[in-house]
């Protein structure tokens, strides 16, 4: 759930968890109030009486959301592992989520281009700024050992997400690309969780 440890009454619990489900499938556009209200079970005039409007429905669905998908690269990335164990850690974790959500990726994306302060207060809210910095020092400190090459740690991190969320945003166009179905699609997923960890894992050793 993505409220958990906040108090909130089981019909505000109905309501956040049917407006996620159809937020992140129609977008805030595409979302309507009595089709949240409808799926929560409950009439419209007590949906605005909970959250006043759409958008500030919206705005707490979103940074949920948002916290949801980064919270995985935070603990990952701020863990006592190894680098190699938190590439492995990272995707392992990350895309097992993806395929729990899976229209996560497309959503968020949209909300980026429709509305890019959203992304921006959410993310300085969450203090993203401080991850890379952990992990840079990390990375320093393996390049100095000579275990791995000279590599931009910012470069590293944007190319694990991308690596990973790829996929989940752009399944159609690859399924077709294929020929494959949703099953066999599935069983690609569960295989980039080996590959991946060891494409990027070799991509940085120093030998």
């Amino acid at each position: 759930m993505i409220v958990e440890g906040l108090n909130l009454t089981e019909t505000e619990l109905k309501i956040i968890q049917a407006a996620k489900d159809i937020f992140i499938k129609k977008g805030m556009e595409g979302a309507r109030m009595q089709e949240i209200a409808d799926a929560a079970g409950i009439n419209k005039a007590l949906l605005h009486y909970y959250f006043r409007s759409k958008e500030k429905l919206f705005e707490m669905i979103f940074k949920y959301v948002f916290t949801e998908v980064l919270t995985i690269l935070f603990e990952v990335v701020s863990s006592s592992m190894g680098i190699e164990e938190k590439i492995r850690a990272f995707f392992e974790r990350h895309i097992s989520f993806l395929k729990e959500n899976p229209y996560l990726p497309g959503f968020i994306m949209h909300e980026l281009a429709r509305n890019p302060d959203l992304i921006v207060a959410n993310a300085a809210n969450l203090k993203i700024s401080t991850i890379p910095t952990e992990f840079a020092v990390q990375i320093a400190n393996g390049i100095k050992n000579g275990e791995i090459k000279e590599i931009d740690p910012r470069h590293l991190i944007v190319n694990m997400m991308s690596l990973s969320v790829f996929p989940f945003a752009a399944a159609p166009l690859i399924r077709s690309w294929m020929q494959i179905d949703e099953n066999e699609y599935g069983k690609f997923l569960e295989d980039r969780k080996k590959f991946l960890p060891e494409f990027v894992i070799a991509s940085i050793k120093k030998y």
